[in-house]
């Protein structure tokens, strides 16, 4: 127990390092997409966790640094609005909660990160990285399918290491956390050379789990990590290294880690090409390339403030050139695979600079700490001190890690990376290293510090509690549906509506299983009712969301059954409006043609289609 804490500030202290210890577990257990239904079980846990950590918040926030805090918070606070004025809202609140959640995580690790709970998270992460470790193992050998959740099967079909996650990438960017934390803890600490030996020889392991992933962003950032580490373990032991032997010992670190980088590179893209039967695959013809493009040119649009929350979505089809054709067919891209850019695009330059800032004040925070305590000659060194040090590089070191790895995935869209770089920053502002030197975080910004994390936990828990059984509903009727039972899928998706309104991916389902239904019956009366109600929940979801071209798309296809074709080609061009090049609803909106009797602006609008096809077909872009 430190100098004036209580019992009941020790016991909620410890309460909420374990509760959040469990949420991190859960995330990283449901890491298995992006669905709501799978980030709230993590969120409700770290918001009580937040709540728990409020009595120690109220002690160690006195000692930090007033810039760290205030950019965490300032961050936060600009996501929320900007999530709250999206036109995708829904989609946008996967950003919201993600952000809180992520709060959360960075308000316990400052009350309690510094005072022993760095040995559960650095433990749990570690254990988590084995074991996902050795499921990965078997994905890879075995069957890429295998996931540990019942009832879950992963839809990834290659063969290639991926834990939990759905997405190897996702995985890769885990591991590309926890490494540096073994390898942190191993060389800098004083603890017992046992524990350092096994956390040394697990990090090995990691590492050679990570090829496996085949994730090249992941290597890229691995090796990022690992350069980043040998860099700070000179700052660290600058005082016990003569002159000379600097340069030497830097050029020798720099070509260690540029070639672990290249080997662990070669390794994954050995297994990566084998598993795929493909060659090489360059940059120039990577489906990441034509992601970012849209992105680019989204931040036009609105190059403060950006477009909103989660709009990428949208302006991938509206701003798709023709050349590209289409992605997947129906199966566009939610992400612009680029944290960076992405965060550019959906929060303008305002968000792009607090990210920066944010970024660069807990790092330059972690810096300041190793440059003015670097390990000493004496072997009795404080031990409180190497741990710290440690914690310090291996943050510094997954910061490094996910900034390169950034720029080719969007893992901060996942909950459990998100809230591992959410510990790391946390760790870097906790008591020790961002210490105020001017004691300002006693005053307004530690109040307002402890005020978001109780608003963040506190509306975590209400709004999980809320929507929470709405998602699991809409999860059974995805279920549902994916097996024809169109009935009980229209059930599951109309209670979620009755406790979400807003959820306008429930009206979309609702109405296409409502159009599948109206399939079975032979009788046109029926039909009819069937189509005319899945048109109101088609609308309806428009009216939530009215710039989703698949949401025009399906009004256009419900009074294309009821025969109203002027109405329906009106919806029709709306969404060829905004997904000018895509060939699925172009493709439909020529059938529409057809069955009009249009028969030669049909096959304009087909051949227009075949050729965007074909040109990407011979750029040799696996999105074709």
């Amino acid at each position: 127990m430190t100098a004036g804490e209580t019992v009941f500030g020790k016991a909620s202290r410890y309460l909420a390092v374990t509760l959040a210890a469990l949420a991190l577990a859960v995330s990283s257990l449901l890491a298995t997409g992006t669905q709501m239904v799978f980030q709230w079980p993590g969120l409700l846990l770290m918001g009580a966790a937040a709540l728990m950590a409020a009595p120690g918040m109220s002690t160690g926030v006195r000692r930090l640094g007033p810039v760290c805090v205030s950019l965490a918070v300032a961050f936060a606070a600009y996501v929320l609005w900007r999530s709250s004025t999206s036109p995708a809202a829904y989609p946008a609140r996967l950003d919201a909660v993600i952000v809180l959640g992520a709060l959360c995580a960075y308000a316990v690790t400052v009350a309690a990160g510094g005072k022993g709970g760095w040995r559960l998270w650095i433990g749990l992460l570690v254990v988590l990285g084995v074991i996902q470790g050795v499921i990965g193992l078997y994905q890879f050998l075995r069957e890429p399918s295998f996931h540990i959740l019942p009832g879950f099967i992963r839809t990834y079909a290659e063969k290639r290491a991926s834990g939990f996650y759905n997405n190897p990438n996702h995985f890769a960017g885990f591991l590309e956390a926890v490494i540096p934390f073994a390898f942190g803890i191993a060389f800098f600490t004083k603890v017992g050379r046992g524990w350092r030996i096994v956390l040394f020889y697990l990090g090995l392991v990691l590492a050679a789990t990570l090829a496996i992933t085949g994730s090249r962003g992941g290597v890229a950032g691995f090796g990022a990590s690992i350069l980043c580490l040998g860099f700070l373990s000179l700052m660290i032991y600058r005082g016990r290294m003569r002159s000379v032997g600097r340069i030497g010992v830097l050029a020798a670190v720099g070509i260690v880690a540029l070639m672990f980088a290249a080997g662990f590179f070669a390794m994954a893209k050995w297994g990566l090409d084998q598993r795929r039967g493909i060659g090489p695959e360059t940059m120039a013809n990577s489906g990441r390339v034509t992601y970012w493009k849209p992105a680019l040119m989204q931040v036009q649009d609105q190059p403060w403030t950006g477009t909103g929350s989660r709009t990428y979505d949208d302006y991938a089809r509206l701003y798709r050139p023709v050349e590209w054709g289409g992605w997947q067919d129906r199966n566009d891209p939610e992400f612009a695979h680029n944290d960076w850019i992405q965060l550019l695009g959906d929060y303008g330059l305002v968000g792009m600079l607090l990210g920066v800032a944010l970024v660069v004040a807990h790092a330059g925070a972690g810096i300041r700490f190793l440059w003015r305590h670097p390990a000493g000659k004496a072997r009795n060194e404080n031990r409180d001190l190497t741990v710290r040090r440690a914690l310090a590089a291996s943050t510094l070191s997954v910061l490094a890690a996910y900034a390169v790895h950034s720029v080719f995935d969007f893992n901060l869209h996942v909950l459990a990376n998100a809230v591992v770089v959410a510990l790391s920053f946390g760790f870097l502002a906790s008591t020790g290293i961002a210490k105020s030197r001017t004691g300002f975080g006693r005053g307004a910004v530690g109040l307002i510090f402890v005020a978001a994390a109780l608003a963040a936990g506190g509306g975590l828990l209400w709004q999980g509690a809320r929507l929470f059984p709405g998602e699991i509903a809409f999860e059974r009727g995805q279920r549902a549906a994916a097996e024809e039972e169109w009935l009980e899928a229209m059930r599951c998706y109309g209670k979620t509506i009755e406790i979400d309104p807003e959820h306008y991916l429930a009206l979309q389902a609702r109405a296409t299983a409502r159009m599948n239904q109206a399939r079975v019956f032979a009788v046109p009366a029926v039909q009819r009712s069937f189509l005319e109600r899945a048109l109101t929940d088609a609308k309806d979801a428009l009216r939530l969301y009215p710039a989703h071209a698949p949401l025009y798309l399906q009004v256009g296809a419900c009074l294309d059954g009821m025969g109203e074709w002027d109405a329906a080609e009106e919806a029709l061009l709306e969404a060829v409006a905004l997904a000018p090049n895509h060939r699925y609803i172009r493709g439909y909106y020529a059938l529409h043609l057809f069955r009009r009797g249009v028969i030669e602006e049909s096959e304009l609008v087909l051949l227009k289609a075949r050729e965007a096809y074909e040109k990407v077909q011979q750029m040799g872009s696996p999105s074709a």
